[in-house]
């Protein structure tokens, strides 16, 4: 490809690109909050429902930029009392797929 041509990457936030067509349901949930988080488990706070059983990637961008993309399946997904359209779920952390740098902006 001829460098005069080369068009620079202009997205303002990463993206995630899958070797081979998939079927499922994409949806991007901008952010959440993480009550708690250990090895195999976390705690996230959303304000997007969810399912028992599902399965999602979720991205994390430390403060330093660098970015960790984690498989993880909902345990339980349960509305917060008091709070309107947030919920609580506990989520099992299955594997780390990736670690890099990245944006310094917040996943």
């Amino acid at each position: 490809m001829n460098d005069e041509y080369r068009m620079t990457d202009r997205r303002r936030f990463p993206r995630d690109v899958f070797p081979a067509p998939i079927s499922g349901r994409a949806e991007v949930v901008d952010d959440c909050l993480v009550e708690a988080w250990s090895d195999d488990h976390a705690v996230l706070l959303t304000t997007h429902v969810a399912v028992e059983g599902g399965r999602f990637v979720m991205r994390l961008t430390s403060a330093s930029g660098e970015v960790t993309r984690h498989t993880v399946r909902i345990l339980t997904a349960e509305p917060i009392e008091g709070e309107r359209r947030s919920f609580r779920l506990q989520v099992s952390v299955e594997r780390t797929l990736s670690a890099q740098r990245g944006s310094t902006q917040a996943s």
